[in-house]
């Protein structure tokens, strides 16, 4: 299995943007851990739904291959 170019690039930009919001929040005072902690819910919320989206491609695709 080949390694996806773009998947380790995204991979990189989300632990850059992860260890961002990391320094910022070890430095900030309470409304900025606020904020940070509503855009992880989001995050959080997003990466649910994602993760649901690419479960039913996966199932989809496999159903097309079995057949």
């Amino acid at each position: 299995m080949e390694a996806n170019p773009i998947g380790i690039i995204i991979l990189i930009v989300v632990a850059l943007v992860a260890n961002y919001a990391n320094k910022k929040m070890a430095s900030s005072d309470n409304a900025n851990i606020r904020r940070l902690q509503k855009i992880s819910d989001v995050w959080i919320k997003f990466q649910f739904v994602m993760g649901i989206i690419f479960a039913l491609f996966v199932l989809f695709i496999f159903s097309k291959v079995g057949k």
